[in-house]
């Protein structure tokens, strides 16, 4: 969820500019400019350019191997609910132990949500919107149930396995810990918000979690992992991208952005702090692009990839977005890339690829080289897009779903959902099996076998 300072040389200093951990804060378009190539680099682009390929209305249909309704809770969660063979899925608050590859229920257990934590042999899930259950993976049986709310949770209520203890957090009953053997409370502490919040996990021996204030601004806390005391509690606008030598990276945000006054307010597109983990300090701060007024410019996504951080932005007076690439470090204007030749933003960074559209065709970007692949699937009318591995996965808002090969752009598999909203989340893949899953039904379907090689 969303989530001053020392100087530029305090920053560089502590290394920033060799962060390792990659992470979005959960989301296609034109060949790459060659002007200016001597004749020899013009002619090897030329014969490297790639065909689009037939429209999709003549693609291979996609083998559905078997589908599922499902509920949408969860979906979008970092953790797939995936171990061993096994898809674990809720439907009519009764939890569903299935087989990936035939999509038959190994077990059930009613009157259980979709498992906050798959360790091991055992499944932990909510049960009766105030319990937390214990359950064994190979049968289903329970294995232990413990209260974890004085009242019903509608929503927001979750957990986290971290290190050997459970951590819950519940959003109108503040956060507790779990021993997982037992079930048995080790700590509780009523008076730690956590609305819309997150548990980030341990960091310099600290429990660190977050929650909102208002839908704006961020609360951070620092717990005694034994006991759950407080130690400290730092707020702002404040929004994780990653973490770094045990601290968490924040993009910091001017308030100016949220409540505009009359006047122009001079500031910043993207600001990075770091959160000491100790202490809650806020320190190393760190202004790229500067800019005349700030106000309502509104981003989506802070990615780092080292050595660059990527941002996604718009401005007030134009309804697209813009992707751009700062080089970590490089505060005074250079290393600056803008992607906007390729058309407009459509998805990524995701898996060493950014998408854009333009004339509806929908052109691949790789980060690394800038080299271009121009995809075979229209742009109009497309919902989302999302790279794995070989392939690239968009949906539509007919309810069209297309796969295509992300190395040559051609469109291999095609799928009527029959769905009016199209949204999908993070695509699994288990051997030659895709799970695909929307908000009401997930489906498995047979990867096409040219993405299968190398």
């Amino acid at each position: 969820m969303s989530r001053t300072t020392l100087g530029l040389a305090l920053l560089l200093a502590a290394g920033l500019l060799t962060y390792g951990l990659v992470n979005a804060s959960h989301e296609a378009d034109y060949s790459q400019n060659s002007q200016n190539q001597n004749p020899k680099e013009a002619t090897d682009a030329a014969s490297a350019n790639i065909t689009p390929k037939p429209s999709p209305q003549a693609v291979t249909p996609l083998k559905v191997l078997w589908q599922a309704d499902t509920e949408g809770s969860g979906i979008y969660s970092d953790d797939p609910p995936v171990s061993d063979g096994r898809f674990y899925y809720s439907h009519n608050n009764t939890l569903h132990a299935a087989s990936l590859t035939s999509g038959s229920i190994a077990w059930t257990f009613e009157n259980a949500g979709t498992p906050e934590i798959i360790s091991g042999n055992t499944v932990y899930t909510i049960s009766g919107s105030d319990h937390l259950v214990k359950l064994s993976a190979d049968t289903g049986k329970q294995l232990w149930s413990t209260k974890v709310a004085k009242q019903f949770m509608e929503i927001g209520g979750h957990a986290r396995l971290i290190g050997k203890t459970i951590i819950f957090a519940n959003e109108s009953g503040g956060i507790a810990a779990y021993d997982p053997d037992t079930g048995n409370q080790l700590w509780t502490n009523p008076d730690i918000p956590m609305y819309a919040g997150t548990i980030h996990g341990g960091h310099k021996g600290v429990l660190i979690v977050s929650s909102t204030i208002d839908n704006i601004r961020s609360q951070f806390f620092g717990l005694e992992p034994a006991t759950g005391k407080r130690m400290w509690r730092t707020e702002g606008i404040l929004s994780p991208v990653t973490t770094y030598e045990d601290d968490l990276v924040l993009r910091e945000t001017a308030a100016e952005q949220y409540i505009p006054g009359d006047s122009p307010v001079a500031g910043h597109l993207l600001t990075l702090v770091r959160l000491d983990s100790a202490t809650g300090q806020l320190t190393r701060q760190e202004h790229y692009q500067s800019l005349t007024d700030v106000q309502l410019t509104e981003s989506s996504l802070t990615l780092i990839e080292q050595p660059y951080v990527y941002t996604l932005d718009s401005k007030p007076d134009q309804a697209d977005r813009s992707l751009i690439r700062f080089t970590l470090g490089q505060t005074d204007g250079s290393g600056v890339k803008s992607y906007d030749e390729y058309g407009v933003w459509a998805a990524g960074p995701t898996d060493g690829m950014a998408f854009f559209r333009k004339n509806n065709m929908v052109t691949g970007v790789h980060l690394a080289d800038e080299r271009t692949v121009p995809f075979a699937a229209p742009a109009d009318g497309i919902t989302l897009i999302q790279k794995e591995g070989n392939a690239v996965f968009a949906s539509y808002d007919n309810g069209s779903f297309i796969i295509m090969d992300a190395r040559t752009g051609a469109a291999v598999g095609k799928l009527d959902t029959g769905l009016s909203y199209t949204y999908f989340s993070h695509i699994i893949i288990s051997g030659t099996t895709a799970l695909v899953r929307f908000e009401n039904i997930t489906f498995a379907l047979e990867m096409p076998e040219a993405l299968l090689q190398e």
